[in-house]
């Protein structure tokens, strides 16, 4: 049997707890919405990538890819000159290695966010019409930027240029509106896998339904040893098989050996020191490159998107775990 390994874990632990009001329309309306009590990276000794952040993480280097380009162990983040933009740069150690320290805070969200796609070029346009889910709006030739907002009466309020990763004060502990990274990704030997995971861990949630966890999107595209980057896809975590009002007690778990990784039990179990429940659910980003010393670009925004219809004041109350790791099998 091939010998199958796990290689990083980043925990997020969110926690939403608000008042229920009766609103049921995409966007939210109240404030406190979300928190981020922790997002840490660790990597187990026996690991099979190394990895880092880009130092200019505006955009997915071509042609040549060299662990010069990103940096390493204790990293800060600095964010993009534009508000609402993607991007940002990295300062630490130059190149990968298998401990990543970020500066990271994604908590207290008091918005949704969306990709704005106005054609009149309005940049912070109150109209709901003119916003996609992130990874649509990046394709978009109309693509303006990304912008958080509330649910006002008949339009869009509180309308501001989303900040990735901490507030506007650039301070870490203030949070951002949504958590952006740029990874970069490297095997230390040939592998068969290499698939970065990310589920949701509702298990603790006191809400009897998935609420707005349901409306956790994660868009991203992936530059491949040095190939151009793909378009950028973005996933509802939960697809359109689980809503905010599906019951927990409804859901089934897709981490499974059957699921089309069959790595992907063992690595959660070995991660997590049990086995995969049915208040786990995940997305996957696969065929992530598995040749020795190949450094492939993986672009990840994790968000609430508010042009989801699972994102409404209905919805609050709920809370969970977003944890990301790789999973991995070594070659024969």
């Amino acid at each position: 049997m091939k010998n199958k390994l796990f290689i990083l874990t980043i925990v997020m632990l969110l926690v939403l707890a608000l008042s229920l009001t009766t609103a049921t329309y995409a966007w939210f309306t109240a404030s406190s919405v979300t928190r981020i009590e922790g997002f840490n990276v660790s990597v187990t000794a026996n690991n099979d990538v190394n990895i880092g952040v880009k130092k200019d993480c505006s955009s997915i280097a071509t042609g040549t890819i060299t662990t010069s380009m990103f940096v390493t162990d204790a990293v800060q983040y600095t964010q993009p000159v534009t508000p609402g933009q993607v991007g940002g740069t990295w300062t630490g150690t130059d190149g990968l290695s298998a401990n990543l320290e970020h500066d990271i805070e994604w908590g207290a969200q008091s918005k949704s966010v969306a990709a704005n796609i106005d054609s009149e070029d309005v940049a912070l346009s109150t109209d709901p019409d003119d916003y996609t889910d992130i990874g649509t709006g990046l394709n978009n030739a109309n693509y303006i930027q990304i912008n958080a907002a509330n649910l006002g009466d008949d339009a869009l309020t509180n309308v501001a240029a989303a900040l990735p990763n901490y507030g506007a004060t650039k301070d870490p502990a203030t949070s951002g509106d949504y958590c952006y990274m740029l990874l970069g990704v490297q095997p230390v030997r040939d592998l068969d896998v290499c698939t970065l995971v990310i589920a949701i861990d509702f298990a603790a949630s006191t809400s009897s339904t998935l609420g707005i966890l349901a409306g956790l999107h994660v868009a991203y595209r992936v530059g491949k040893n040095g190939a151009a980057a793909s378009s950028w896809s973005d996933v509802d975590i939960f697809g359109n098989s689980y809503h905010y009002t599906t019951q927990k007690t409804g859901v089934v778990t897709n981490i499974t050996d059957t699921s089309g990784n069959e790595a992907l039990a063992t690595a959660y179990e070995d991660t997590y020191g049990s086995a995969p429940t049915n208040t786990t659910y995940c997305a996957l980003i696969q065929n992530l490159s598995v040749t020795m010393n190949a450094i492939d670009q993986v672009e990840i925004i994790v968000y609430l998107d508010g042009n989801d219809g699972d994102v409404n004041n209905s919805a609050l109350g709920s809370s969970g775990a977003i944890k990301i790791f790789f999973c991995t099998e070594l070659a024969d």
